[in-house]
């Protein structure tokens, strides 16, 4: 779990609190102290199950990234090496923020397809997009 991204939303809220308090008393709410410490509340609550399900997310689409690298190296010539449940290494690499890598494994893959005679326009165009993505 991100315990960063989780004491971060702790910080922001605690921050938070004092100022809703005050808000919520000038607008005539009562109580307005528990009012806003429940709403803080579930906030946090989301919060933490949000940030809990993207990192299970995050550590599932690894765990296969790294499990069709072991594959492509075992057998790097292997075109359906490069893929799990039908989507591409370079697809998930591209999912979970690692545009350069995946860049270098859609060449990769680019090279093996031109090797069998194969031409790949789709693919050229999306490189290009994720060239143009990181030159900004």
């Amino acid at each position: 779990m991100n315990y960063a991204a989780l004491l971060a939303v702790l910080v922001g809220l605690s921050l938070l609190f004092p100022v809703l308090v005050r808000l919520a008393r000038e607008g005539g709410v009562p109580q307005a102290s528990s009012i806003v410490a429940a709403v803080l509340g579930a906030l946090f609550v989301l919060a933490w199950l949000l940030i809990r399900e993207r990192v299970g997310r995050y550590r599932a689409v690894t765990t296969r990234v790294t499990r069709i690298k072991e594959r492509v190296l075992a057998a790097p010539d292997d075109m359906d090496a490069y893929f799990d449940d039908s989507e591409h290494l370079g697809d998930l690499l591209t999912s979970i923020g690692r545009k350069r890598e995946a860049l270098e494994v859609f060449e990769t893959y680019l090279s093996l397809e031109r090797g069998r005679g194969r031409d790949l326009p789709g693919l050229e165009q999306r490189m290009q997009r994720l060239r143009d993505h990181l030159d900004e």
